[in-house]
């Protein structure tokens, strides 16, 4: 085993969980009653399915109550605001098709809790509240730290040392080998634990109804799924299409900025099923390949950094051999980052962090000519991967596109544990490229700029939903 493997083991531990296969993970489920969104985000009308298959409306805003159970024993529940597309190019799989993007809002937490990078965050910004906010100031210190985290690939780095190739394409070869004629078959009643996630995510949005609860860890987070091309699974501009009752390969992104700061990327499969009596439609995951990478390295977070895999099915088929390694090296280095790259960057600028964005509103940050920016369309990633000289042509559409436009997602980027309690870094900075360059051109500032990422509470405790989309 050569030096750079042994670092990048080092690093980000690789364990195989082989005792009990067939056992996730990771478990989740979605529990969308499509009897009740919002009329004017989503147009259940538009919905068709039979006994096979099921047809949605596309850059459409659903509400969801959640579940979620983790192998550390973490387990919570809450709320999802999300959007499923169309998904032509990823940055997590080769096979793209279906791309979510949510936004989740815990209403239960059981587990090891550490608020500890929140609440510093949030007496860092209460400090800068007290400073006029410069537009000019933040795009210095918002360029700098861009340019110190993709000059030194940073977001690729951590997607690739958390992403266990050999053992995703393990899952993959058992859904492919799903049999056809069995579509239709799987559902809430005869799956180990699909029942026990329904139960508890309707409790979730029987909470969010509630006015009067207090929440056991006041947290929202980041997450997308992406569900691969198989047959029966089509996006297209107007609408995507899921199979039912038959497994399909899904990955799963989840980045959690405040209070902790981690990410993941989980391999497994999904799962959907539509009652057509009660029009709730369920989808629920099982992880087989689940991960933890946390990222501030004087905040590590309430569990260790990790890579855990376990078998997808019995047999020797899916046996995980923990001498191979499935993760790349692309863009593993094994200098650190600060020995290779300058801690200043040129022209003075300092990797100095505003942490005050989120806690101002956007009218205050947002200028109409960044709105009317052309590079919201221009972001490309598969032209960016095309080769060096569009890479380069890309980087600029990258940067404005993150500096400037970001400054008009406050929605999107506020945290419910304090809209002051993250910063810019590494995640903010991955989170807001990924979705910019995965949802569709034409989609990316309506998606991005929504104010609908934070409007559950008005959404399902009938308030006037200005009190929830106001700055």
């Amino acid at each position: 085993m050569d030096n750079t493997r042994r670092f990048h083991e080092v690093k980000i531990p690789r364990h195989v969980e082989d005792d009990q296969p067939g056992k996730p993970l990771m478990e989740q489920l979605y529990y969308i009653d499509l009897n009740h969104q919002d009329d004017e985000r989503f147009d259940a009308s538009a919905v068709v399915a039979n006994e096979t298959h099921i047809r949605i409306p596309s850059v459409s805003f659903l509400h969801a109550g959640y579940s979620k159970s983790y192998h550390f024993g973490d387990q919570e529940t809450g709320i999802v605001t999300f959007m499923m597309a169309q998904n032509d190019v990823s940055l997590i799989t080769a096979y793209p098709e279906i791309f979510f993007t949510e936004k989740y809002h815990a209403m239960t937490f059981q587990g090891k809790k550490d608020t500890s990078r929140g609440d510093y965050v949030l007496e860092r910004s209460e400090e800068g509240m007290k400073q006029k906010w410069s537009t000019s100031t933040w795009l210095q210190h918002a360029t700098t730290s861009f340019l110190a985290s993709m000059l030194r690939d940073v977001p690729f780095a951590i997607l690739e040392s958390i992403s266990d190739k050999a053992h995703s394409w393990q899952i993959r070869r058992w859904v492919n080998e799903y049999p056809s004629e069995d579509t239709g078959k799987i559902n809430p009643t005869d799956t180990a634990g699909w029942a026990k996630h329904a139960d508890r995510a309707k409790q979730a949005i029987e909470l969010a109804k509630d006015p009067n609860w207090v929440r056991d860890l006041p947290k929202s987070h980041y997450e997308c799924k992406h569900i691969e091309a198989a047959p029966g699974v089509e996006a297209g501009d107007d609408s995507i299409t899921l199979p039912l009752g038959r497994p399909l390969k899904t990955f799963s992104g989840e980045n959690q900025q405040s209070p902790q700061y981690f990410i993941s990327v989980n391999s497994g499969h999904a799962t959907a099923h539509y009652n057509p009596e009660t029009k709730v439609l369920q989808l629920y995951l099982q992880f087989f390949g689940v991960s933890r990478s946390n990222v501030d390295v004087k905040f590590p977070g309430a569990h260790p950094n990790g890579v855990w895999l376990s078998p997808v099915a019995e047999g020797s088929d899916y046996g995980i051999d923990p001498t191979i390694d499935g993760r790349t090296d692309e863009y593993h280095r094994l200098k650190r980052p600060w020995d290779s790259t300058p801690q200043r960057l040129p022209f003075g600028w300092s990797p100095d962090v505003d942490f005050t964005l989120w806690q101002r509103p956007r009218s205050e940050t947002c200028d109409q000519s960044t709105l009317e920016d052309p590079f919201w369309e221009a972001v490309n990633l598969d032209e960016w991967q095309s080769s060096s000289w569009n890479k380069l042509l890309q980087s600029k559409n990258f940067l404005d596109s993150t500096v400037h436009g970001i400054t008009c997602g406050n929605h999107w980027n506020r945290e419910d544990y304090g809209r002051g309690s993250k910063g810019f870094g590494p995640l903010e900075i991955a989170t807001w490229l990924h979705m910019l360059t995965e949802v569709v051109s034409k989609d990316t500032k309506f998606v991005t700029t929504n104010d609908v990422w934070d409007t559950w509470e008005c959404f399902y405790q009938n308030k006037k939903m200005a009190v929830c989309t106001a700055d």
